[in-house]
């Protein structure tokens, strides 16, 4: 078997080959300047990326090694949100992202000796809406800071994201508004009682942990219903009459 290199310093890609169950495995970092032209697409850009880590990786690499690399990317709209710079340029990031929906682009680059093979995936993330307190508290802990967006989803960053669906049906009870929502992810379920809560049918939700800090010692988590209004996200409990 062809010994694998990892040409990625990421903790995070390393810890996505161990639970592959690649265990042995070299990591061998080449110093590759990223730059690409400006009329590619989100998804061509980290293909063209991966790619030139690939290139810069196989000069340290053998033709028998099978060589690894890749780059993420977030976008919101159509700007790339890069590693955060310091805290003011992590809140900026977080604080436009709140509410929205965005789009998080990897692309990845496998090699061995000339043959090469090239791919791309794009996820689009939905995050809940978060005051700044929470922006800040999240901040602190230090995760945002080499991360592409300001956040790592696979960490406490999970806490800002949620998921998204359409209303199939609202029902009104005796003790409050029930609805039932069908997911994106297939999942179904029904949220209630919300008292007073104005939702209509087809009408978009998003549902995602928080309203307490959840990122400081001694507070917890909760879930939060949202709704779509345009292009953000408004907290169930601001449609409280």
């Amino acid at each position: 078997m062809a010994k694998i290199v990892l040409a990625s310093g990421s903790p995070r890609r390393q810890e996505l080959l161990r639970r592959m169950g690649i265990t042995e495995f070299d990591i061998r970092v080449p110093e590759v300047e990223e730059y690409y032209p400006d009329h590619l697409s989100p998804e061509e850009i980290v293909k063209f990326i991966s790619r030139e880590k690939s290139d810069a990786a196989a000069r340290l690499c053998g033709d028998d090694e099978l060589v690894i690399t890749a780059d993420t990317m977030v976008f919101l709209d159509e700007r790339r949100l890069g590693k955060p710079r310091d805290e003011a340029q992590a809140l900026e990031m977080l604080t436009a992202l709140a509410g929205r929906k965005h789009t998080v682009c990897t692309g990845v680059t496998v090699r061995r000796g000339a043959k090469i093979c090239t791919a791309a995936q794009h996820t689009d993330v939905y995050f809940r809406p978060a005051t700044e307190r929470e922006l800040r508290a999240y901040i602190r802990t230090g995760e945002p800071m080499d991360k592409a967006g300001a956040y790592g989803v696979q960490g406490k960053g999970a806490l800002l994201a949620g998921a998204e669906g359409r209303v199939q049906s609202v029902e009104e009870k005796e003790d409050g508004f029930y609805l039932t929502v069908l997911y994106d992810n297939g999942l179904c379920c029904t949220a209630g009682p919300l008292r007073g809560v104005r939702v209509a049918q087809d009408e978009r939700v998003h549902e995602g942990a928080s309203l307490a800090v959840p990122f400081e010692a001694g507070e917890s988590a909760q879930v939060s219903l949202c709704v779509r209004r345009g292009e953000a996200y408004v907290p169930v409990s601001e449609w409280l009459r």
